[in-house]
């Protein structure tokens, strides 16, 4: 069996970079576990063009906390978004319907980051000593197990490989767990770099995609915008790169390759080699996008995609809206 660690040869990282990964889990859960003051939007944004992606629905005063790891995912039903739909409201798992933005359900603890999410379950980060992962029904909502490692200080990544679940923990543990009950498999602890960093373009401080072929990187010292690196999964050998600025995760399609960019764009990019698709592209008013400004607790900008509906989900944390496109006819 393959796990993360074998897909892609790698080297050893410098001590400063696993530090730096290990100080903004910690700094996250710390915000995360206070109540938070959400701040107004400090902008509104209009979609100025679409051609090929429909927006289903747009929903306004959705307020997700800062993060450097993801805090919104989708199923096929439901959005999931930690976080609130009340500037009122403390942190907690929402689920919105996918088709009309509504509230479907709330959990009645506060999760931390990161999330993901598939027809089976939605996982999180549990609160507690050391690190947790918490599976969530995405249908009601109900916990459905929870499993704590007290030998760790926290999760960095979570993603769901060959129908496992896949925790990077700090410091530099990645353990394997069974997704039905959370039992642990098998648990690694790597002379090398872990499975986030490509060795061809650093690390990505944003969970990477997998798909069939590739692996999407978002490498971003400076935590704030970053280039876009393709990895071929079998050889580790870097397929292309694109520096535009991205301001966003990374989300793949069978069609494209979303990101958001600074400059007030989703981009759609050719698998192929990241080269600008346009008519899958959106542009927004009010350019650019304001990133990480005035509101500690707000201002990220994620993407999550839905491949049974084919629909993108764009969160702009400077305008705490929420946006669903239909990507294509269906």
């Amino acid at each position: 069996m393959r796990n993360c660690d074998r897909i892609i040869p790698i080297t050893k990282t410098t001590i400063y970079l696993l530090i730096l990964i290990i100080s903004i889990s910690v700094s996250s859960c710390t915000q995360s576990s206070t109540q938070p003051i959400w701040n107004p939007a400090e902008t509104v944004h209009n979609v100025e063009k679409e051609e090929f992606l429909k927006m289903l629905w747009a929903r306004p005063n959705i307020y997700i906390g800062i993060t450097t790891s993801l805090g919104l995912a989708t199923s096929s039903s439901n959005v999931f978004v930690i976080g609130s739909p009340n500037v009122d409201e403390g942190i907690k798992l929402n689920a919105l319907d996918i088709l009309d933005g509504k509230l479907v359900w709330q959990s009645e603890s506060s999760p931390l980051f990161p999330i993901l999410a598939d027809e089976d379950g939605v996982y999180v980060e549990g609160r507690g000593e050391g690190g947790n992962v918490t599976k969530y029904d995405p249908e009601s909502g109900e916990v459905l197990w929870s499993k704590s490692f007290w030998d760790s200080g926290g999760v960095l990544h979570l993603i769901m490989y060959e129908n496992q679940l896949h925790a990077y923990l700090s410091p530099d543990k990645h353990k394997v767990l069974r997704t039905s009950d959370g039992k642990t498999i098998f648990s690694l602890f790597p002379k090398d770099p872990p499975f986030f960093d490509s060795r061809v373009c650093g690390i990505s401080y944003q969970t990477p995609v997998y798909t069939v072929d590739s692996i999407y990187f978002r490498e971003n010292e400076g935590l704030f915008k970053g280039e876009i690196c393709a990895v071929d999964i079998t050889t580790g050998k870097l397929r292309w790169r694109s520096d535009l600025g991205v301001i966003s995760n990374v989300v793949a399609s069978g069609k494209a390759v979303f990101v958001l960019v600074e400059s007030g764009d989703l981009l759609a990019l050719d698998p192929t080699n990241g080269q600008k698709i346009s008519e899958l592209s959106v542009s927004f008013d009010n350019k650019p996008f304001i990133t990480y400004s005035v509101d500690d607790r707000s201002g990220n900008f994620f993407l999550a995609y839905d491949a049974q509906n084919d629909i993108l989900l764009v969160y702009l944390g400077d305008s705490r809206q929420l946006y669903a496109f239909l990507i294509g006819e269906k």
